[in-house]
């Protein structure tokens, strides 16, 4: 219907979205790339199809506004549960990134409402093509302990300066696994992995290669 791009080999993909109509299209647009799909229209019905699943989803579409329980919320709980805690979350709504990214950063890609069905399509495609197997795609890669528990908040407080957002109070340990979210975040916003050392540089106050800002496998 939509041939949108090349045929990729089947994912198992659930879409929660509370507006009827856009929960139709994509599911159609994504069945139409090959995709299994499954839907839901809120939140409590997304986990709950999560956790029936007798095979985990490689991917899920996630709205953020949605009555009773957010996609915020379905997000959280999804990277908490081991069954769901390595799923691609592509998140898919009308509020602005800043907002979503204080509450929630662990997402691998963001998207408005606005953008076009083709680039929806082709990041899924993008994320379903890496080479990493989905099972412990999200254990940290060894280049993380470069960093002393201060040099991490220092380090992760000059990169949320550098995309707009406010200082976050978190322990040392979260703030260590969050610092490969802010870098990747960098790398999407088109900042390359010198530019991203001398900002960790600076924070730290010692000399960083680039290399020491690689984003471990996933």
């Amino acid at each position: 219907m939509f041939g949108l791009g090349a045929k990729k080999a089947a994912a198992r993909i659930l879409v929660v979205e509370d507006d009827w109509d856009i929960l139709e299209v994509l599911k159609l647009m994504l069945e139409d790339e090959g995709h299994q799909v499954v839907t839901a229209k809120h939140g409590r019905e997304a986990l709950a199809a999560a956790a029936a699943a007798s095979k985990p989803f490689d991917l899920v579409v996630l709205d953020i506004s949605m009555p009773e329980m957010s996609g915020i919320e379905v997000a959280q709980a999804l990277r908490a549960a081991p069954k769901t805690a390595d799923i691609y979350i592509v998140v898919h709504t009308g509020l602005d990134e800043h907002w979503v990214r204080e509450r929630f950063a662990d997402y691998d890609v963001f998207l408005t409402k606005a953008a076009d069905a083709e680039a929806l399509v082709g990041e899924i495609a993008r994320l379903l093509a890496q080479p990493t197997p989905a099972a412990g795609r999200r254990t940290r890669g060894d280049d993380a302990a470069q960093f002393s528990g201060g040099d991490v908040v220092a380090a992760r407080t000059a990169l949320r300066a550098a995309l707009g957002l406010a200082p976050q109070a978190l322990s040392t340990a979260a703030f260590a696994d969050a610092l490969r979210d802010e870098i990747d975040q960098l790398r999407r916003l088109g900042r390359t992995g010198e530019e991203i050392a001398e900002l960790l540089s600076a924070a730290v106050g010692r000399t960083l290669g680039a290399d020491a800002v690689q984003p471990p496998p996933r």
